[in-house]
């Protein structure tokens, strides 16, 4: 099914908080550029694919790996790879790493992507509530540290160690879930 210049635009701006936290939290110490131009020159290159007969299965995974692959083009235009911060953009690396692989749209492969992204859900159900909720807001909803403790009435540390465990007991629940499978992750 192919997906239409409307629900492109109702999904940017439904999503345009969330995509241009995503740009921000990617291209900081990049000056000049404003996440609000990559994702408006996202959504022009989105629109003008639009409407073809290219299947699409998810319209925000497709949008979030545009951006981030227009965020790789703009750091290889500087010459230099983004500064990775510790802890940061975990989740979207499990996520990319459950999508990747063989893109072709064969029953098997697709099969095989939809296995990984439930376990994934999963996994992330499995966690604490206060985990799974920083982890979600962290790095899904792009908010930052200070902003959750002032909102939360939590100190930034304990929100880090909670986000540190999170993503350990994640990467080690995959872990054994794909070596009982015989796979990678």
């Amino acid at each position: 099914m192919a997906i239409t210049k409307l629900e492109i635009a109702q999904f940017i701006t439904t999503e345009i908080g969330r995509l241009t936290r995503f740009v921000r939290r990617r291209m900081q110490g990049v000056e000049m550029i404003e996440p609000e131009d990559v994702v408006q020159d996202v959504a022009l290159r989105l629109f003008a694919l639009a409407d073809i007969s290219r299947p699409m299965e998810n319209l925000a995974a497709y949008v979030f790996s545009a951006l981030q692959n227009r965020i790789t083009d703009l750091w290889r235009l500087r010459g230099r790879r983004p500064e990775t911060v510790s802890g940061a953009g975990e989740l979207d690396q499990l996520l990319i790493a459950a999508q990747e692989g063989n893109p072709s749209n064969d029953p098997a492969t697709l099969a095989e992507r939809s296995e990984r992204l439930q376990l994934i859900a999963m996994a992330m159900e499995s966690l604490a509530a206060d985990e799974r909720a920083v982890v979600i807001a962290n790095e899904i909803e792009g908010r930052s540290f200070r902003e959750l403790a002032d909102e939360w009435d939590t100190p930034i540390g304990t929100l880090l160690a909670r986000k540190h465990r999170a993503m350990q007991k994640l990467r080690t629940l995959l872990e054994v879930t794909q070596n009982r499978k015989g796979g990678t992750p």
